[in-house]
């Protein structure tokens, strides 16, 4: 069984656990003309982006989907559940994930570094003070390539899929 994480309405952010701290989620503060870290969020446009936070680079997932992290050795996938009957529908699809990889139409979102392991919240909460729904990631440090692309199984399922990728440099 997958564990899912989901927002109050916006999108996700997944940031090294050592960038916590330095997230104040959607508290404005007057050392910012009253302008939040969740204000930055909702300017990332597309199906997601990167935002400096504190000294380290965190993933902004921008579809507001139901939201998951599958291993596949060094890197792995977040994977949104944009929709589907069941979660064992969506377990059954990602059996063939590796069939449907070479024919999907991938969009490269860039590189992300992290010192290690990372924490995927609603983008809206405090990163020292996560009330909601979190999920640890447990990629290494290292570099990134991240590509995503949507993955329309058939009329009833459609999946988001941002693949992390180990990577010395951009592809």
């Amino acid at each position: 069984m997958l564990k899912w994480v989901s927002s109050s309405g916006g999108p996700l952010i997944m940031m090294p656990r050592p960038a916590l701290a330095a997230w104040l989620g959607n508290t404005a503060s007057a050392a910012n003309d009253f302008y939040s870290d969740y204000d930055r969020v909702c300017e990332v446009t597309g199906v997601g982006g990167f935002l400096q936070v504190g000294a380290y680079q965190a993933v902004i997932i921008g579809e507001d989907c139901s939201t998951t992290w599958v291993s596949d050795g060094g890197g792995g996938w977040v994977v949104g559940w944009v929709y589907a009957e069941s979660n064992d529908e969506v377990l059954r699809v990602l059996k063939g994930l590796d069939h449907a990889v070479p024919v999907l139409v991938w969009e490269f979102m860039g590189t992300f570094t992290t010192p290690g392991a990372c924490i995927l919240f609603d983008s809206a909460e405090a990163g020292d003070d996560i009330r909601g729904d979190s999920l640890g990631i447990p990629l290494a440090s290292g570099m990134y390539a991240i590509r995503s692309a949507f993955w329309d199984v058939d009329d009833s399922t459609r999946l988001l899929l941002h693949h992390f990728a180990p990577s010395s440099r951009d592809p």
